[in-house]
């Protein structure tokens, strides 16, 4: 168990690193475009599953709400149907322990569960969301289920630029399930389930999220 914050400004400033980098020479490939998002892949030497990076917009979802509905776990994990549980592990203040099982979603695996440490850090631009893996004595590995790691996981978060009820959001992940690993497969989900989260995130806000905002408007 961390006795400080693991999460440092310098795991901030690779995301926002990330981010900016789009330099086909570096490995980038633009893989998929939606109205709303853009998704690039890199394929990293030695790893199995490549870096997805997305870019995404919300429409009428201002920046305070989408940071709203990433950070709180009993909102998360509603949002995306592959989660069977999304959880705080342990509250330290400035950081948190994450523990979320998922069921995977290529045939034949075996559902994966992680354990990460998370943080975020606000600026006047941008929030930023930053997962690390963890361990801890009190979480075990459970048995039947293949415990992942996260080799790349965060968000950044603005307003839009010109359109403060609307935000964009970069999403950046590459994860380790470890285990039994269809690659290609594994990665061609990878893509369409960073375009489908997003799908999910607007429907919840839109169909559930947003009617709690307007009942909390309309009691005040």
């Amino acid at each position: 168990m961390a006795s400080e914050n693991p999460i440092t400004d310098a795991d901030f400033a690779q995301l926002l690193e990330l981010e900016k980098d789009q330099d086909p020479a570096h490995g980038w490939e633009l893989q998929k475009e939606t109205d709303l998002s853009r998704v690039w892949v890199r394929k990293v030497a030695d790893e199995p599953v490549n870096l997805c990076k997305g870019y995404h917009d919300y429409p009428g979802i201002k920046k305070d709400v989408l940071v709203k509905i990433l950070t709180d776990v009993e909102l998360r994990g509603k949002v995306d149907p592959l989660y069977k549980r999304f959880e705080v592990a342990k509250d330290f203040g400035d950081y948190r322990l994450i523990y979320a099982e998922m069921n995977m979603p290529v045939f034949g695996m075996s559902n994966r569960d992680f354990l990460s440490y998370s943080a975020k850090k606000t600026t006047e631009k941008e929030v930023i969301l930053f997962n690390k893996t963890a361990t801890d004595a009190d979480w075990p590995e459970i048995s039947g289920i293949v415990r992942g790691e996260l080799t790349v996981s965060g968000r950044i978060i603005r307003e839009k630029e010109g359109d403060p009820n609307s935000s964009t959001m970069t999403s950046l992940l590459q994860p380790d399930y470890k285990g039994y690993l269809p690659t290609f497969a594994i990665n061609a989900k990878q893509v369409d389930g960073t375009i489908k989260g997003q799908a999910w995130l607007r429907d919840f806000y839109q169909k559930t999220y947003k009617k709690t905002l307007d009942e909390n408007e309309t009691a005040e």
